[in-house]
């Protein structure tokens, strides 16, 4: 029970942090903890995560509905990854709809990469 409520504060702090305009595309203290604070390494992950975006949101503006989705699905675990909460709940819509806003996800991914890339 008390990992369900972790998530349920993390959903609510990020929505309100979305209302009062704070929030920030990637959750850097979830990308600290999952590379133990090793700048190194959390700098390569981040460049592969650059590397691999544009790859994914083109495989899921595929027509080929199960490429379409296994793309989805790689991005919403590499966000996920990263603490890019917000795409990868967009990347998971994609992933189990049949109508994917493109528009929307590649929004949210061009503010994931943007503020990304601002870090280094």
């Amino acid at each position: 029970m008390p990992h369900l409520q972790k998530m349920v504060l993390r959903k609510d702090v990020e929505e309100a942090s979305i209302r009062d305009g704070t929030a920030r595309p990637v959750d850097l203290i979830h990308l600290s903890s999952q590379t133990f604070g090793d700048r190194s390494l959390q700098n390569e992950i981040i460049s592969i995560f650059l590397s691999q975006a544009n790859a994914y949101l083109d495989g899921i503006a595929s027509r080929d509905e199960a490429y379409a989705a296994r793309a989805a699905h790689s991005l919403k675990g590499a966000a996920r990854a990263i603490g890019a909460f917000r795409l990868a709940e967009i990347a998971e819509h994609c992933e189990v709809s049949k109508t994917r806003d493109i528009g929307a996800l590649g929004a949210e991914a061009g503010k994931v990469c943007d503020y990304l890339r601002s870090l280094a």
